[in-house]
């Protein structure tokens, strides 16, 4: 009897080993298969549903949130946002903020898109700078747009108390803002084009928590024979930020350099 049932036990645990070395080995091929398929930890997600003809693109994210601010649409210049809350995974129908069909500039509508800018007990808001002509005259010039959100994405009101712009003149056109959590603010610079065929970079002002609406619309890049382009910010610290931009000579066009500037006090 008792070597019976130790034989029966030696079995058990032979069987017991067999199963746990399969295991292993259809794990760890199942593991390289993944590998393969998304590399260094990167899980393809699905496309969000209606985005026509995307041209620019911008992408925010907040625990689960994910938002893409894009430019396309039936008239390809429409400005749309696309909203999962699942990292991802599924995504709702787009939300269109402009749909493109006001007289139009050459340089097109950008949109960035940033969460932040609210007090930590009403979670961040979400706010879409673009470029647009509409209410702008019969000129057709664009003007910088603020969008907010009050629900994360789910709505873009348009009113006066969701949606605002500076009102310069002058044609303004590829956006970029950045956040800082630190002093939850949010600091937006942008491109200007400028009679005469000259590009200037301006510093377009600041958000905060108080709802202050800061509109400062200082030129911050050279405006001697220049075309400077493509402004990008970069917020860090309490009232620290850089931004960077490309200078094209306005009599060599395949000439290009960097240009940069750098404030410590908001841009004040």
């Amino acid at each position: 009897m008792f070597n019976g049932a130790a034989s029966r036990k030696t079995i058990l645990i032979s069987l017991a080993l067999v199963v746990a070395i399969a295991l292993s080995l259809v794990l760890a091929a199942s593991s390289a298969q993944r590998a393969e398929a998304h590399p260094l930890g990167w899980t393809v997600q699905t496309s969000p549903p209606g985005v026509t003809g995307p041209g620019d693109l911008s992408v925010e994210t907040y625990g689960s949130y994910v938002w893409i601010a894009w430019l396309g649409g039936p008239t390809g210049r429409g400005i749309y946002v696309s909203r999962s809350t699942d990292y991802g995974a599924t995504w709702e129908d787009p939300v269109e903020i402009d749909d493109g069909t006001s007289p139009y500039c050459i340089y097109g509508g950008t949109p960035t898109i940033v969460a932040g800018c609210r007090a930590p007990d009403m979670g961040r808001g979400l706010f879409l700078f673009y470029a647009s002509t509409k209410d702008t005259g019969p000129d057709g010039q664009n003007e910088i747009w603020i969008a907010e959100s009050p629900d994360r994405g789910e709505t873009w009101p348009d009113d006066s108390a969701h949606r605002w712009h500076t009102g310069s003149a002058n044609n303004q056109f590829t956006p970029s803002a950045d956040y800082m959590s630190g002093s939850n603010s949010i600091m937006w610079v942008y491109g200007e084009y400028q009679v005469g065929d000259y590009d200037w970079i301006r510093y377009g002002g600041y958000l905060n928590t108080q709802g202050d609406r800061v509109i400062r619309d200082i030129v911050i890049s050279s405006t001697d024979n220049y075309h400077s382009r493509r402004p990008v910010i970069a917020y860090e610290g309490l009232e620290d930020a850089f931004v960077v931009w490309v200078d094209e000579p306005h009599d060599s066009y395949a000439t290009k350099t960097l240009g940069s500037c750098h404030t410590d006090n908001l841009g004040l």
